[in-house]
C-alpha cells in the first residue's frame, strides 16, 4: 500500500478529509524523509508523518483516536454548564523533533526512527581492472557493496531503569516535551567530518592494498564508535536542570550510570537488512 491508502485504511478520523487534502499533506512530507532510510517502511512512514502534520494543522477528528496533544491548540471545551480548561507547555518545542511527541502518529514516526543509528557507507570506484590482483580488487568491492556498518544502540541492548536504551538514546537525541534535545549522534559526525574523512582516506587506501570488506568496516565501526562516546562525554550540550542535577548529584548531560554509553556499538550486516 502506498501512504495514501495506509491514511484511508488506517487512520478513520481523517475520513471527512477530501482526498486531494490529504494528498497535499503527503506531498509537503515527501520532501522531508528519505527512501534510502526508510526502505520498505517508507510508505508507512510517510502516512505517519503525513497524518501527524494534519493532525498538527487542525484536521480529523477532535476527540477519539489518534492524539496525544489534541489540545495544543485547545483552550477549554464545554458541555452544558460544565467547562473545562486545559494548558499546556509546548511553547519553543513546535519546531524540533519534540513535536512529533505531540500525536499519535509523530510518535508511530518517531518510532520508525528510533535506532539511532549511523550508517557510513565507504565507497570506492574503481576505473580499470588489468589485471589478476585488479579483479580480486573488484570482487572485495562489489562485497563491501552489499554490507554496511551502523553503529549506535542496537535493538537489544538492554535497559536503564526499566526504560529501553534505544528509547533513552532517541529521547535524548530528538529531544521531547520535557528532555531538551542533546544530539550526540548527529554531532559525533558534524564536530569531526575531517577527522572522519581522513580516517575513512586511509580505509579506502587499506582497500587498495588489498584490505578484506570486512575488515576494513569492523575498523570503522570501532572508529565511529569511539567518537559517538566522545561526544556524550565532552559534548557541548543543553545543562540538566537544577532539578536534575539533585536527583543525579552531577550537572553532566548525558551521563548517569553509564548505560547509555556503554552500549554503543556496531554491527555489520547486509545492505537492506532489518532495521
Amino acid at each position: 500500500m502506498d501512504a495514501f491508502e495506509i491514511i484511508r485504511k488506517t487512520m478513520g478520523e481523517f475520513a471527512d478529509v477530501p482526498d486531494d487534502t490529504v494528498q497535499t499533506f503527503i506531498s509537503l512530507a515527501e520532501p522531508l524523509i528519505s527512501k534510502k532510510r526508510f526502505r520498505k517502511l517508507y510508505p508507512q512512514a510517510l502516512a505517519y508523518l503525513a497524518a501527524h502534520k494534519m493532525k498538527m494543522s487542525g484536521l480529523g477528528k477532535t476527540i477519539g483516536i489518534g492524539t496525544i496533544g489534541d489540545t495544543i491548540g485547545l483552550s477549554s471545551v464545554s458541555e452544558g454548564e460544565t467547562s473545562v480548561s486545559f494548558s499546556n507547555n509546548q511553547a519553543g518545542n513546535t519546531a524540533t523533533d519534540s513535536e512529533f511527541g505531540l500525536t499519535v502518529y509523530g510518535m508511530q514516526y518517531l518510532n520508525l526512527r528510533k535506532r539511532c543509528i549511523v550508517t557510513i557507507v565507504l565507497a570506492v570506484k574503481v576505473r580499470e581492472k588489468v589485471t589478476a590482483d585488479g579483479k580480486k580488487f573488484q570482487k572485495m568491492l562489489e562485497d563491501l557493496d552489499k554490507l554496511e556498518v551502523r553503529i549506535g544502540i542496537q535493538q537489544g541492548a538492554g535497559s536503564d531503569n526499566g526504560v529501553d536504551l534505544v528509547d533513552i538514546a532517541m529521547f535524548n537525541e530528538l529531544g521531547t516535551v520535557h528532555i531538551p534535545s542533546r544530539p550526540f549522534l548527529r554531532d559525533s559526525v558534524d564536530a569531526h567530518s575531517s577527522e572522519i574523512n581522513a580516517f575513512l582516506q586511509s580505509m579506502r587506501m587499506q582497500l587498495v592494498k588489498g584490505g578484506s570488506a570486512e575488515d576494513v568496516l569492523k575498523k570503522i565501526g570501532v572508529f565511529q564508535k569511539g567518537l559517538i562516546q566522545k561526544e556524550i562525554v565532552n559534548g557541548d550540550f543543553v545543562p540538566n536542570s537544577p532539578e536534575t542535577i539533585k536527583r543525579k548529584g552531577s550537572d553532566k548531560p548525558l551521563i548517569d550510570t553509564g548505560r547509555m554509553r556503554q552500549s554503543i556499538n556496531y554491527v555489520i550486516q547486509e545492505k537492506g537488512g532489518s532495521d
